[in-house]
């Protein structure tokens, strides 16, 4: 069985089949009958050879999902989501190129949609090309910058560039985005953030210490008489309690599907503003770059405080 069964020669544009005579480019992988190289004398693929990026079997497969399925076997089209190849019975599945550049990406990302980029995490900047600029910084520069988590954010930043889109999704910054951006050293960001949840999720404070007020009997103080005097089951006050909560989940996933980006700015920016004063090197990279744990402490140890301090005030303070 011939992994290229099914799929087209650039040079001629006709479909491999199972007996065909195939050679493949030594440089970036794409394969020809070998009469059409012969022919053409060349490999034509001069996007691949430009960008150093090398042909991928599984994204040229991929093209024919939703339209038609090829048999790897036989190189029989099946219906769109078939499970086994109607003329042979072979299982369908969408094979992994065997060709490797040694100038771009080595290995798939395991992703069967032709508009994934391909990631080799064996190589110190996933495969990509060190020197390539993003916004001024080059990719080796902002892969020294993140740190230890350089493995997640390259691909990340490498997508965003070349889908030319700004949101992505990021687990960490949906849970807790004050903490989240708070690890990643972004403090102005972080304490935006906490500002805007408390704010949204007033509401729901005030909620729930008026209705320990109106069952328990409180410290007579200027804060317990201030949310002893909203009526907390009227219908304006309850609309904004609803809207509270709304805003404050749209926030969190505003905050997750952008967290991405905004640290792919603030690297950007540290970066080019240290390099500027000539002080781009491993004191001020461990300085302004990597992780805080010290930060994400503080922040959730904030949050806490901010968010049940007025509880503490209505109990305790008389």
């Amino acid at each position: 069985m011939s992994l290229y069964t099914g799929l087209k020669c650039k040079a001629c544009e006709k479909l491999f089949a199972e007996d065909d005579d195939i050679v493949v480019c030594p440089e970036c992988g794409t394969p020809y009958h070998r009469s059409c190289y012969k022919e053409k004398g060349e490999c034509i693929s001069y996007e691949l050879h430009e960008s150093h990026k090398s042909f991928s079997v599984n994204e040229e497969k991929a093209k024919n999902i939703g339209d038609k399925i090829i048999c790897d076997k036989c190189g029989a089209q099946n219906k769109p989501l078939a499970l086994f190849c109607e003329r042979c019975g072979n299982p369908i599945t969408i094979e992994k190129s065997a060709q490797a550049n040694p100038r771009g990406p080595q290995t798939e990302n395991g992703q069967p949609f032709p508009d994934m980029i391909a990631v080799d995490y064996s190589d110190k900047y996933c495969g990509f090309d060190p020197d390539e600029d993003f916004d001024g910084v080059k990719l080796s520069e902002l892969s020294q910058f993140v740190g230890d988590n350089d493995k997640f954010f390259l691909p990340i930043f490498k997508l965003m560039k070349q889908r030319k889109r700004k949101a992505t999704f990021n687990l960490s910054a949906l849970i807790c985005p004050p903490a989240y951006f708070a690890y990643r050293k972004m403090t102005g960001t972080s304490i935006l953030c906490l500002l805007v949840q408390l704010t949204l999720w007033l509401p729901s404070v005030i909620y729930f210490l008026g209705s320990m007020i109106s069952k328990y009997n409180m410290p007579d103080n200027a804060l317990v008489n201030l949310i002893a005097s909203i009526d907390i089951n009227s219908g304006l006050f309850m609309f904004i309690y609803n809207v509270g909560w709304i805003l404050g989940y749209v926030f969190a996933f505003l905050c997750a599907s952008m967290a991405n980006y905004y640290y792919y700015r603030f690297a950007v920016r540290r970066i080019n503003f240290l390099k500027s004063r000539n002080a781009f090197n491993e004191k001020n990279i461990k300085r302004f770059g990597g992780t805080s744990t010290a930060g994400l402490v503080v922040m959730i140890v904030a949050y806490g405080l901010i968010a049940f301090g007025m509880t503490f005030a209505v109990i305790f303070v008389s």
